[in-house]
């Protein structure tokens, strides 16, 4: 499982990490929501790409999950690449994220995530609710650096009420994302 697979790198991490979801991948083997916390190591030279392989056509996570709860978060998780291309080659991502449910998040970058990068992906919503968010670059109470320096690009958002929605707080505001490109 992806959740698994993170748990395993190493601790710290001292070269950049791949994990990627090949053809015999499940999105079924993931207990859902994700949620991906903090690797010490991690860094802008030694990032943690995750993709489908190379050959894979199609990969989705998809819940119906309670309300206010994310499909995906980088929860404090720094200088993590989402690519949704296979192998991270060509211009067309084959990863979907797809909340079913009226009123969470699809993906969120929560508690200092910082420096991330989500591209080529389906981010899809079928919420109605006020707090129905795409993609939620939310709150950090103890990182007083926020959810900053994120770039978000290349990605197609489908449905919900709010597609983006970027919260921080007024202690610890985010600053310097960068979203560009995207299909909204």
């Amino acid at each position: 499982s992806l959740v698994a697979a993170w748990a395993a790198l190493p601790n710290p991490i001292t070269s950049p990490m791949q994990l990627e979801m090949t053809s015999l991948y499940g999105p079924q083997s993931d207990s859902l929501p994700l949620s991906l916390g903090p690797k010490n190591g991690a860094s802008q030279v030694n990032t943690i790409t995750i993709r489908p392989a190379l050959g894979v056509d199609s990969i989705v996570h998809a819940a119906n999950l309670q309300a206010g709860v994310s499909l995906l978060a980088l929860d404090g998780a720094d200088h993590v690449v989402l690519d949704g291309r296979p192998g991270g080659q060509g211009i067309a991502g084959v990863w979907t994220l797809r909340a079913i449910s009226v009123d969470n998040n699809t993906l969120a970058l929560i508690n200092g995530a910082q420096h991330n990068v989500i591209q080529y992906l389906r981010i899809q919503n079928a919420g109605t609710a006020f707090t129905s968010r795409g993609l939620l670059l939310g709150t950090s109470p103890n990182d007083a650096s926020g959810n900053s320096f994120n770039l978000v690009q290349y990605c197609i958002f489908q449905g919900a009420r709010t597609p983006i929605n970027n919260n921080g707080s007024l202690g610890n505001p985010n600053r310097k994302n960068v979203i560009r490109a995207n299909e909204i």
